[in-house]
């Protein structure tokens, strides 16, 4: 059995709005998710908590929201986090109304290749930042401004965010999602300049370890 897909009931009539998703994006997830399905129930116990397992027939997709990141040197650098690139677009998936796992879809080449998801998890980061998003619908809702709801990403700072993307010119906004670490604190909406003064400080002493970074 297939996914179903519908429109994610916490967007519409919000302040918040979504980016375009890519073409048959939601169709290339909920078939690579229905394949890990079937072949997760083929593997008998034990899985059952492993990303990807489990009936699909009470779960929807809902729309993704696009994927932005940055290094640790970049942000070291000045990079503003609202100069971050993209990485892809994260799908929700719901069971019962809840969020249980997100799948991660990007395109191989970079802009105009094949699309593909990448990775499929679920966890406390998942609801960490179903929290966030939450968060950024209650502070949206006292703006007078629009925001497009983006995902936000520093991996080897372990750093995710909901990131509003001002639509009216002005300032954009982070909500960190939990986990989250000092002096950060999750749910808390921050401009975009004083976001960037923390990470700052993050990125120093994450690269002052000595340690390098991936991604």
């Amino acid at each position: 059995m297939s996914f179903a897909f519908q429109p994610a009931p916490s967007i519409e009539g919000s302040s918040l709005e979504l980016g375009s998703a890519p073409r048959d994006g939601a169709r290339i997830v909920a078939e690579r998710l229905t394949r890990l399905s079937a072949a997760r129930d083929g593997l008998g116990g034990g899985v059952q908590a492993l990303a990807g397992s489990g009936s699909l027939r009470d779960r929807l997709l809902a729309p993704p929201q696009q994927v932005f990141q940055l290094t640790a040197q970049e942000i070291a650098e000045g990079r503003s986090p609202s100069a971050a690139h993209p990485a892809g677009w994260r799908y929700l998936v719901l069971e019962n109304g809840e969020a249980v796992e997100a799948a991660e879809l990007v395109d191989c080449v970079g802009g105009g290749g094949e699309l593909h998801v990448a990775a499929v998890n679920r966890g406390p980061a998942v609801a960490g930042f179903v929290n966030a998003v939450t968060a950024a619908e209650a502070w949206a809702s006292d703006q007078d401004d629009h925001y497009e709801l983006r995902y936000f990403r520093i991996p080897s700072l372990h750093v995710t965010a909901a990131w509003l993307r001002n639509l009216d010119g002005g300032e954009d906004y982070f909500i960190p999602a939990r986990p989250a670490f000092p002096p950060l604190q999750a749910n808390q909406a921050y401009e975009a300049g004083d976001f960037a003064r923390l990470l700052y400080g993050l990125a120093q002493k994450r690269l002052s370890q000595g340690d390098g970074e991936s991604s």
